[in-house]
């Protein structure tokens, strides 16, 4: 089975985070970027969406302790 791959808009409907952010973390080096590119784009794997959705869940739950 070959593996599939998203892009970075995909990811944000599926993880339910606005695209800014999850764009704001991959520029500013707050989480990996994406090892896959097609035609300039990103294309993220399985692996590195579970990456992204465990770095903003612990932000996410960081914050609500604040509050």
């Amino acid at each position: 089975m070959a593996d599939e791959f998203v892009s970075l808009g995909q990811v944000s409907k599926r993880l339910g985070i606005p695209l800014h952010r999850l764009a704001y973390a991959l520029v500013n080096g707050k989480v990996p970027d994406c090892e896959k590119r097609f035609v300039g784009r990103r294309a993220f794997s399985e692996s590195e969406i579970q990456i992204l959705k465990d770095y903003f869940d612990a932000k996410d739950a960081k914050r609500k302790a604040k509050a």
